[in-house]
């Protein structure tokens, strides 16, 4: 049997393999070991476990990569700490690996990827700004990677846009609202990406937002859409979202989302939303596709139910063109859809569903910005086929007396 002894120098690591039966070998310089313990180890060993776990073919079955993630030239910082790097495979087979935080100079290194296969490296952050709970964006959103790629880096940035005279933050990494797990007490963060097969704006001036996927394993994995305002509004403002899209088509998997959201001091989260699903609303195995709701809940995502803060409704649609308004004002909010017959959005058609929240132990928000999203209320259960898109004709901002 042959057997190896492991001396740490200032420069190297030596292995002096010993054979029964022959001489010990010369003894190294003192100054040249250090203090270190020897540690011995089998070479028959080594080779068997190298070969089964690492080597296919005298080649190396899975790889490394690394990488950095700095902030953009205006905060004047370098690396960033405390960033998520979460993987997903795109192309070929097997597990991919977990995710992995970047260290305080915003370095990262993970092992495991098959080196026949090609995956994504997708970076997160959220933190708490004045109150306001906010996630990161970085450059690229999302970097592919295979054998080879040495380095995948990241700078923090955002994409934004402007549409129906509002500036718009592209949501992307990981994070709420999250997927509830059919049959578990448990909650998983959505995946979020920014790139243009996510969210665009097509050649009418309609926006876009879709679910897209890719392969893992058996399961593929999905990311969702959303946008944010930069601007904050107030009460005495009317919302009215114009739709080109048949959400009570939508997989019963997903929830579409038109709201404004805040964060208090304390942490609270207030929300003002109109809602579509297919599967996550109702209650009882009662049926219903659409609600408005005045929503209450803090950071870990524990709900405030009160009275009377929830009208749900099922919308039975016959052409793509609806409106939906949230009306909001300083102690009430008026909610109102109406079906169009076409594109015009200066006939709003027939009035099919309105409610008026009126409770005076709490009062609306005093502030929000505005989001729209789409993205998995439950452990999705999706197909190519499915309807995983949500398309916005315009949005009007009126001021209100």
């Amino acid at each position: 049997m042959i057997t190896c002894k492991l001396f740490q120098t200032s420069v190297l690591v030596i292995c002096i393999c010993l054979v029964q039966g022959c001489s010990p070998p010369t003894k190294l310089p003192a100054n040249s070991v250090s203090k270190m313990p020897e540690y011995e180890i089998s070479i028959d060993n080594l080779v068997n476990e190298t070969s089964e776990n690492a080597l296919i073919d005298g080649q190396v079955d899975y790889f490394t990569t690394m990488g950095l993630v700095t902030a953009n030239n205006l905060t004047g910082q370098g690396g960033v700490p405390n960033v998520t790097i979460t993987f997903a495979r795109k192309i070929g087979t097997g597990s991919v690996p977990s995710s992995v935080i970047t260290d305080l100079d915003g370095r990262w290194s993970q092992e495991g990827f098959d080196r026949n296969s090609s995956f994504l490296a997708i970076p997160s952050r959220q933190e708490t700004t004045n109150g306001q709970n906010e996630s990161w964006t970085f450059t690229p959103c999302e970097s592919e990677f295979s054998q080879g790629s040495d380095h995948i880096n990241f700078s923090q940035d955002i994409r934004t846009f402007t549409w129906s005279g509002i500036e718009w933050v592209v949501k992307c990494g990981k994070g709420g609202p999250s997927i509830r797990v059919a049959d578990q007490n448990e909650k998983v963060l959505n995946l979020w990406l920014d790139g243009p097969d996510s969210v665009w704006v097509d050649s009418s001036d309609r926006l876009h937002l879709k679910i897209i996927s890719f392969p893992d394993g058996d399961t593929p994995r999905w990311f969702c859409a959303e946008v944010q305002s930069k601007e904050y509004f107030g009460p005495n403002t009317e919302f009215v979202f114009h739709l080109a899209s048949r959400y009570d088509q939508l997989n019963p998997s997903i929830m579409a989302g038109m709201f404004t959201h805040y964060v208090d001091d304390r942490e609270i989260e207030h929300e003002i939303d109109i809602e579509f699903s297919c599967g996550c609303l109702g209650e009882n195995d009662v049926y219903v596709n659409s609600q408005y709701v005045i929503q209450r809940f803090d950071q870990g995502q524990q709900r405030y139910v009160y009275l009377d803060n929830l009208h749900t409704f099922t919308s039975e649609l016959n052409s793509d063109y609806t409106s939906h308004s949230i009306i909001w004002h300083e102690d009430y909010v008026d909610f109102e859809s109406y079906q169009r017959n076409n594109m015009t959005v200066l006939d709003l058609g027939e009035k099919f569903q309105n409610w008026s929240y009126r409770n005076l132990f709490h009062h609306p928000p005093s502030q929000g910005k505005l989001i729209l999203n789409l993205w998995l209320c439950v452990n999705p259960s999706l197909n190519q086929d499915d309807v995983t898109e949500f398309i916005i004709q315009e949005i009007k901002v009126n001021q209100i007396s």
